[in-house]
């Protein structure tokens, strides 16, 4: 026996997708990185790497000045970014799905996003809000690249 009915749970999943896309109106570019065939597994300029526009909705850190980073152009914000995905959305990328695993294929190690003109090296990805054991937001996270001129 379960909590929620069929029917209720479609319904909550309709109001989430309304919310989303309403809200979610950011436009990220996320760089999925592809295996590299390198030795040590270093980046190679021959890496394959494909590029997806995603709606999202995208946070910044308010963190303060003990957050600011030493770069040799001074010191910068540290620019943490916080974004937000709706799971069903990305069902229309299937290089980003993992259907059989039900998760994303999307890489802290390897993967970048750009957003607003800006690039960020991805540090998380993880979930949130599973309804029925499907997952219902991704949440990406990411720290502002650092410019050299």
């Amino acid at each position: 026996m379960t909590l929620l009915s069929e029917a209720q749970k479609a319904s909550i999943r309709a109001s989430i997708k309304l919310v989303t896309d309403t809200f979610f109106d950011t436009t990220v570019a996320y760089e999925l990185k592809g295996d590299s065939n390198e030795r040590w597994n270093e980046d190679r300029a021959d890496q394959e790497s494909a590029t997806y526009n995603l709606k999202a909705l995208v946070e910044w850190s308010t963190l303060k000045s003990a957050e600011e980073l030493e770069t040799e152009q001074g010191a910068q914000e540290r620019g943490d970014v916080k974004v937000t995905l709706h799971f069903a959305d990305l069902r229309a990328f299937p290089a980003l799905v993992d259907e059989a695993n039900e998760g994303v294929t999307m890489n802290s190690a390897k993967d970048y996003m750009t957003i607003k003109g800006e690039r960020y090296r991805v540090t998380y990805v993880g979930y949130d809000g599973p309804l029925e054991s499907e997952n219902v937001l991704v949440i990406v996270r990411g720290v502002k690249e650092e410019k050299y001129i």
